[in-house]
């Protein structure tokens, strides 16, 4: 778990890769096919983690604390990305800048509503924010890595 641009999607990919288990993103959960536009109602999202959480093992990677928090019963090892507001803002850019320009400019405005959502990590409240974040964090009881920085996150999959 973490912020947009923590590193998240990198950091599941990688583990995933090593430890051959399938990914999911939390986005593909929280909102509607075809962006990032309409919510998926709750009732659906919250049955939509509970099914695909069903399978033996598995790497959720996402931001949205609520839906983290229905998996933690069946997590065994906890990540959170807790890095800064520079690195994040940093690593959507540099992914904005991966896409071709015709969809850069048809997304320009939620590109927008992006950085400003991920620059309020750290202010707002609730389950997707950093104060959330530390919360399912801290009472998380079994192993967890709180990753602070790039350097940590290259360290740690060194190890595995």
């Amino acid at each position: 778990m973490g912020n947009a641009g923590s590193g998240k999607s990198y950091l599941a990919s990688a583990i995933a890769a090593a430890w051959r288990l399938p990914v999911i993103n939390l986005d593909s959960i929280f909102w509607m096919p075809g962006g990032y536009i309409e919510k998926r109602p709750s009732d659906d999202a919250h049955g939509e983690v509970l099914r695909r959480q069903a399978g033996e093992q598995w790497i959720f990677e996402g931001v949205y604390g609520e839906l983290i928090a229905l998996l933690i019963d069946r997590t065994e090892y906890l990540i959170w990305l807790d890095v800064n507001w520079t690195t994040c803002q940093q690593s959507l850019v540099a992914r904005r800048l991966l896409t071709p320009e015709r969809e850069r400019q048809k997304t320009e405005s939620s590109f927008n509503a992006l950085l400003e959502y991920a620059a309020a990590y750290w202010s707002r409240e609730g389950p997707c924010s950093q104060v959330g974040h530390r919360a399912i964090f801290d009472q998380f009881p079994r192993t967890k890595q709180r990753l602070q920085s790039r350097k940590e996150t290259a360290d740690f999959l060194r190890t595995i």
